[in-house]
C-alpha cells in the first residue's frame, strides 16, 4: 500500500520457549531464480525513512569494502530501502547517515559493481540448482582466498568414499563428523 517497499515476512510459531532460526523469512527474486532466505537483519522506521536497516561503525576502524558489500546484499535480499550507518568511538555515538540501498555501491573506497555482483550471484546459482539435484542433499561449495573459481562437493560422496577407505584397510580416516549429515 502507498508505494511502499515489501517487508519481510515474520516468522511465528506456537512454542514461545524454542528459539527461532530466523527473526524473519523473505522470499528473494534473482532473475529467474526464487529463493527463501532467512535473516535476523533488524529493521527500524522514521518520518522520512519508513524503513531501514541500522549498522554500527567503529569510526576508529575503516570501513572495509566487503562490509559495504554485505550491507548492500542484505538490504537488497531484504528488499529494504535505505541504511542507517551509526558512527560510534568506544561506545559513544558521534553521529549516523541515512544512505539508500542503491546508493551503497558507490561509496568512496567501497565501490563495487551491483551489476557484476548479481551476475556472478546468478551465474553461481545457476550452477547449484542445475548441479546440486539430490533431494535433501548437502553439499560444500568452498572458494580458497587467492583463487579464482569455486569448488562443489557433495558431502554424502565424499563421506562415503572416506568411510570406504577406512573399512578397506586403505589407510584413509573415517568421517571425521561425529554425526553424517550426508
Amino acid at each position: 500500500p502507498g508505494g511502499l517497499p515489501a517487508q519481510p515476512t515474520p516468522l511465528s510459531h506456537d512454542d514461545a520457549s524454542a528459539p527461532l532460526p530466523f527473526r524473519q523469512v523473505v522470499h528473494w527474486q534473482l532473475r529467474n531464480l526464487g529463493m527463501l532466505l532467512g535473516t535476523n537483519q533488524l529493521l527500524f522506521s522514521s518520518h522520512e525513512h519508513p524503513t531501514m536497516s541500522l549498522q554500527l561503525l567503529d569510526l576508529t576502524l575503516p570501513l572495509h569494502p566487503l562490509s559495504v558489500l554485505d550491507f548492500w546484499l542484505d538490504n537488497l535480499m531484504a528488499d529494504v530501502p535505505a541504511l542507517a550507518l551509526c558512527g560510534h568511538v568506544n561506545g559513544s555515538v558521534r553521529g549516523y547517515h541515512v544512505l539508500k540501498t542503491e546508493e551503497l555501491p558507490h561509496l568512496p573506497g567501497a565501490a563495487f559493481d551491483p551489476a557484476a555482483v548479481l551476475d556472478n550471484a546468478h551465474a553461481l546459482l545457476s550452477f547449484l540448482h542445475a548441479h546440486c539435484t539430490r533431494p535433501g542433499g548437502s553439499y560444500w561449495v568452498l572458494k580458497e582466498p587467492e583463487a579464482d573459481f569455486i569448488r562443489v562437493f557433495d558431502l554424502k560422496a565424499l563421506c562415503a568414499a572416506a568411510n570406504s577407505s577406512a573399512e578397506r584397510g586403505g589407510g584413509g580416516a573415517a568421517s571425521p563428523l561425529p554425526n553424517p549429515f550426508a
